[in-house]
């Protein structure tokens, strides 16, 4: 059964894995799959061959530009390629590192079929687990914190790489800023200023090798993150004294 969504999978020095989990997608219905090699090594493109091979859309950087422009440059690439396909309902993000069971791929999609709005979907994982990596839970559950404090949004997953962008969201998203991790927390703060709802979906909790595949920064990453969060913040006391305004007329 053919799928409605197109995967994006942002990509830097990828190990064979990723082949076999495209072939899983593949086997499950996502026929059209956009991979963006974000400047790896030399001794990884082999794999960035086999996925073209498997009839993936491979987008190519030359040097690493960061996880934020690989994912704008696959939404831009969705919108000249499926924007104006009705069988496709919109793309869903997944990281290359294994961390996203196919399974839960299968929910955002089966989400989009039953429920017609325009809602960006997060896959959010459960930090009270045995074995997930310190840096992880404490980094997440920080920011997700901060968020709410001064946002007054609750998102128990603000670091999440699995998402679902419904294909009408995709060019407002494609617009704001952030070029590295930070971009995916942009994607949060722009929705609390739009007013856009934020979904959140149960999945797997799934670190591979405590997470040492990972390539977040974490003191630059932070710094960058917050850095975000708090300039949003008077994005989003002003839009939201805005409507309130409107709607009390």
């Amino acid at each position: 059964m053919k799928r409605n969504s197109v995967i994006l999978i942002p990509a830097l020095n990828p190990d064979k894995e990723l082949i076999q989990y495209i072939q899983e997608l593949k086997r499950n219905g996502f026929d059209d799959i956009i991979v963006v090699n974000d400047g790896s090594s030399v001794e990884h493109l082999d794999i960035f061959e086999r996925a073209k091979q498997m009839d993936c859309k491979v987008l190519q950087h030359a040097v690493n530009l960061g996880k934020g422009r690989a994912l704008k440059n696959g939404f831009n690439e969705f919108l000249n390629l499926y924007q104006d396909n009705p069988d496709i309902s919109g793309i869903i993000t997944v990281d290359s590192d294994g961390q996203h069971a196919v399974k839960d791929v299968i929910q955002i999609d089966d989400w989009w079929k039953k429920n017609k709005c325009a809602e960006l979907l997060l896959g959010s994982r459960n930090f009270k687990l045995a074995g997930v990596p310190f840096k992880s839970r404490a980094g997440n559950q920080i920011t997700s914190k901060v968020y709410r404090l001064l946002y007054g949004i609750q998102i128990k997953d603000t670091q999440t790489g699995l998402r679902g962008i419904p294909k009408e969201l995709v060019a407002g998203y494609l617009q704001i800023r952030g070029e590295r991790f930070e971009y995916e927390m942009e994607m949060l703060i722009e929705s609390a200023v739009r007013g856009i709802p934020v979904r959140e979906i149960s999945i797997q909790t799934i670190y591979k090798n405590q997470n040492t595949g990972s390539h977040f920064r974490p003191f630059e990453d932070s710094v960058l993150i917050y850095r975000l969060i708090l300039s949003g913040c008077f994005r989003y006391w002003k839009t939201s004294l805005k409507r309130k305004i409107r709607k009390e007329k």
